[in-house]
């Protein structure tokens, strides 16, 4: 039997990297032969493409989420764009829009610039992108329509069935994460 790939991990954030040798043990035990690290934050990025460079069961993914943008500053986009031109990073993400209510939220149009310009970025560089869209479908197709190049995965994905094959017919795949065991008005 083939082992198991986790296409969506992340292990280098702030909760589960101080664990990071159980967490790869436990991994291991239950049969996950690669991991691709998704990073939301430039420090993670680091640690991860460090420990890619030496271990080849891990790949890396880097950007911005869009709830984390009120912290992002012009030195950390400096050196997002200097990281994913690192081989380790296959893909640009966890980018996108997020428009649920949060206590903090950002902006929409900051999340629609940043999410452009990680688009942009990802089609720079030819890397697929990983996109989170919850509760924003008609403004992440608008900008995708405009600005996609590299097309990837919708990772979360709140659109439902009507929206699906505009999403698919950018060249999209789809996953189905927690989100779908929400409450219709959770989404």
């Amino acid at each position: 039997m083939q082992g198991i790939i986790d296409s969506h991990a992340h292990i280098c954030g702030k909760l589960l990297f101080p664990r990071w040798d159980a967490v790869i043990e436990r991994a291991k035990k239950a049969g996950v032969e690669r991991i691709m690290i998704v990073c939301t934050e430039v420090e993670e990025a680091e640690r991860a493409i460090e420990i890619a460079a030496r271990d080849p069961m891990f790949d890396v993914a880097c950007g911005f989420y869009p709830n984390d943008l009120l912290k992002v500053t012009e030195a950390d986009w400096s050196r997002l764009e200097r990281l994913v031109r690192e081989p380790q990073v296959k893909a640009v993400g966890e980018i996108g829009m997020d428009y649920f209510p949060y206590e903090t939220t950002v902006p929409g149009k900051l999340q629609r610039e940043a999410f452009i310009r990680q688009m942009r970025l990802a089609g720079e560089v030819g890397k697929p992108v990983i996109i989170h869209m919850r509760l924003a479908t008609e403004d992440t197709k608008a900008c995708m329509r405009t600005y996609l190049k590299t097309p990837g995965i919708m990772h979360c994905y709140s659109g439902g069935y009507e929206a699906m094959g505009d999403f698919l017919d950018m060249g999209m795949y789809l996953s189905f994460s927690g989100n779908i065991t929400f409450e219709l008005d959770d989404v």
